[in-house]
C-alpha cells in the first residue's frame, strides 16, 4: 500500500456518481477537498461530493507515505528552507509561497483543482533548478518531482489531480 496520484485533463463536478456521456469520461468521489479547494470549477461556486473526469489522464506512484512525507520535506528544505512542520503549523504566514498549496496538502485530502494546478505548475517550472542543485536530494526525488510537474502541468487550468 501506498501513495497514488492520478491526474486528469478535464473535470466538472456532478450531481452524483452516475457516468458521463460515454467516451472516456469517469466520475470520481472527492468528499476530502480541502478549503481552498472550494470554488475551483468554472459551473459552480462550490465543488460538489462527485467530479467527472476525462480527456488526457495518467498517474504516478509516490510510494509509501512515509516516502511522500519524506519527499515533501525535502521540497519544503529546498526550496523554503523552511522543515514542513513550521509551514503545517502556521500555514498563513506562508501562504503564497512557492510550493506551500502542495507542502501543506496531506496525502489524504483527496483532489487538487485547476486553479491551483496551474499555480503549481507555473512554481514547479520556476523552482526546477533551486530543488535539483540541493545537494541533499536524492535521485528518486528528482522523479517524483518531475512526476508532480508533469501532473500539475496536464491538470492545469481544466483538470485535477488525485491523491489517492
Amino acid at each position: 500500500m501506498g501513495l497514488d496520484i492520478r491526474f486528469f485533463q478535464y473535470a466538472e463536478t456532478v450531481d452524483g456518481p452516475a457516468k458521463g456521456n460515454g467516451g472516456d469520461a469517469d466520475v470520481i468521489h472527492n468528499a476530502n477537498f480541502a478549503p481552498e479547494q472550494m470554488g475551483q470549477f468554472n459551473q459552480h461556486d462550490s465543488l460538489g461530493e462527485w467530479v467527472r473526469v476525462s480527456g488526457f489522464r495518467g498517474h504516478f506512484r509516490v510510494g509509501s507515505y512515509g516516502s511522500y512525507n519524506d519527499w515533501r520535506k525535502r521540497l519544503s528544505l529546498a526550496i523554503l528552507s523552511t522543515p514542513p512542520e513550521a509551514i503545517w503549523s502556521e500555514p498563513e504566514r506562508f501562504r503564497g509561497m512557492p510550493m506551500v498549496q502542495l507542502i501543506d496538502f496531506s496525502d489524504c485530502e483527496g483532489i487538487i483543482g485547476p486553479q491551483t494546478c496551474a499555480v503549481l505548475r507555473r512554481q514547479f517550472e520556476f523552482s526546477r533548478e533551486k530543488f535539483f542543485v540541493d545537494r541533499n536530494v536524492e535521485q528518486w526525488h528528482y522523479e517524483i518531482y518531475g512526476n508532480f510537474q508533469r501532473a500539475f502541468d496536464i491538470a492545469a487550468d481544466t483538470g485535477c489531480v488525485q491523491f489517492c
